[in-house]
């Protein structure tokens, strides 16, 4: 949703499918900033890369898994942040199905056990 004018665009899965939760990934030479420089959000910033003070916060893409119920199916689906509803930049079938609202967090630190 653009916040400034409330315009939701979206894109809809197929017939059987479920998505789980999205995650932002900031395109490589992009960094959302806020006007004092500093980060702007808590997006995950792909690798370390050298980012644009002047790029726009949606300079990205928006990364999700998808369950296909009726193939028992999972696939990793990547979505231009700018255009979501255009569908799918590519759609990575996976080997093995992941149970739904599989979760887990990115992290440079270890949470494991020691």
């Amino acid at each position: 949703m653009d916040v400034t004018t409330k315009q939701t665009v979206e894109w809809i899965a197929p017939d059987g499918c479920f998505i789980g939760e999205p995650l932002y990934v900031s395109r490589p030479q992009a960094h959302p900033q806020s006007p004092d420089g500093s980060r702007n959000g808590s997006e995950p910033v792909a690798g370390d890369h050298q980012h644009s003070p002047t790029a726009d916060e949606d300079d990205g893409y928006v990364v999700t898994l998808m369950h296909n119920a009726r193939k028992q199916q999972s696939s990793l689906v990547i979505l231009d942040a700018k255009d979501p509803a255009a569908g799918p930049l590519a759609l990575l079938n996976l080997k093995r199905a992941l149970p739904f609202a599989f979760h887990c967090l990115w992290s440079a630190q270890h949470h494991g056990p020691s």
